[in-house]
């Protein structure tokens, strides 16, 4: 008797959402895929950093939690992508790797530092064995220490492999591969109002405009901004505290190459982030303290956190961050100063813990208890956690659903 073809509906066409597509589609199943935007890959899968991480940032969580899933993560990271996407010059959309910039109001000492990176080399060892196809990764090494003008501000300098991935190549390879596939339905611009559960099966959607959509053997809520409002259709509302924060995100291009600025991570509290692509002549900014500038903690954000940011608070924003920045990091005088475009986006960052950055014991710190849940046998939902993790997350959950 032949096998049933799943139908499986997935809410939210991020990057998560897009490579569940992928790696269910990839064995047999029918997909509907779901996004609230024009097309996939267009929010947060977009407006970030691209830095596919191998757990420094998160040196105030114990290494074997967070680390240890960051470095499986980034180890699963461009095979996974590879399997389903057409990854070419991969290496040519790299950025180049991360210095890590100790603050002098550092949470973390230098001393506390090396420690713990010390500790996360080990789990890198062990759980990335190629890092986006450049083999093992060298530990980090302490590359200056000390106070004074040739330090920029910092305290001690640390050297990484870690890079990021181009977003806008990311997305390219995504959307083709989508495009290309032919078990996969794409259904852009199209909100879900809500899921409506059935008895013993999976729940149906509810569009805004009242259609109904279902029904189906599995649906997977990989969305972002609307991942617990519609889980509380489901399940229960979480006992544990969350986040939602909006920040902004600048993209820069020069004429001329930057080569001196250095892909850099200030750490560790709310600072801020350079990254360095394509030699010197793109860059993404960041600047924490003015750049994240609102926050909820109901079960979506509101609408109006989708809306561009007006152009002269964009402009704020970015020579707010330009003249931080430029005070911090090497060379980033010269951005200042150089002929060059740049626009802002302003997207949601969700994440569980309360609080601030600046704080110690705040869950904010730690990425590790994320991933994909299966409330019941239909229905299915994933917190990413962090861009690194999608790819390993999708593999998880359609060997969960569909096992090779």
């Amino acid at each position: 008797m032949p096998t049933k073809t799943p139908h499986i509906a997935i809410i939210g066409a991020g990057l998560q959402g897009s490579l569940c597509a992928l790696a269910l589609a990839e064995r047999g199943a029918r997909i509907a895929l779901f996004d609230a935007a024009d097309a996939p890959m267009s929010r947060a899968s977009l407006w970030n950093e691209g830095k596919i991480h191998l757990g420094y940032i998160f040196a105030n969580d114990a290494p074997d939690r967070t680390a240890r899933l960051m470095a499986r993560g980034s180890g699963a990271f461009s095979q996974v992508i590879a399997r389903y996407a057409k990854v070419k010059d991969l290496h040519q959309n790299l950025s180049a790797p991360f210095v890590y910039r100790v603050m002098p109001d550092s949470l973390l000492t230098p001393a506390q530092l090396k420690m713990r990176y010390a500790a996360i080399d080990n789990e890198v060892s062990a759980h990335c064995q190629d890092y986006l196809g450049l083999g093992p990764i060298a530990p980090a090494r302490i590359v200056a220490e000390g106070e004074g003008q040739s330090l920029h501000g910092a305290v001690a300098l640390f050297q990484t492999q870690e890079r990021s991935i181009d977003p806008n190549y990311l997305a390219r390879i995504i959307r083709a591969a989508l495009r290309d596939h032919p078990g996969i339905s794409l259904h852009c611009s199209t909100t879900i109002e809500a899921l409506l559960p059935k008895a013993g099966a999976a729940p149906e959607l509810r569009l805004t405009d009242q259609r109904i959509e279902g029904p189906f053997d599995h649906v997977i809520n990989a969305s972002w901004t609307d991942l617990l409002r519609l889980d509380a259709d489901i399940i229960p509302s979480p006992q544990r505290p969350w986040l939602f924060r909006r920040k902004v995100a600048h993209f820069v291009e020069t004429d001329e190459p930057l080569p001196e600025i250095q892909s850099t991570t200030m750490v560790l509290g709310p600072y801020g982030d350079v990254v360095s692509f394509d030699g010197g002549r793109r860059f993404y900014l960041s600047w924490y303290p003015v750049g994240c500038f609102a926050q909820t903690n109901a079960l979506r954000p509101p609408d109006d956190w989708n809306t561009p940011l007006a152009p002269p608070k964009a402009e704020m924003h970015f020579e707010n961050a330009l003249h931080e920045l430029s005070q911090r990091v090497p060379g980033m005088t010269k951005l200042k100063h150089a002929n060059r475009q740049h626009r802002s986006e302003a997207g949601a960052i969700f994440s569980w813990g309360s609080g601030t950055v600046d704080q110690a014991d705040s869950e904010l710190h730690q990425r590790f208890d994320v991933g994909p849940m299966s409330p019941t046998p239909y229905y299915h939902r994933v917190d990413t956690g962090k861009l690194t993790l999608a790819p390993l997350f999708a593999e998880i959950l359609a060997d969960r659903l569909i096992p090779r």
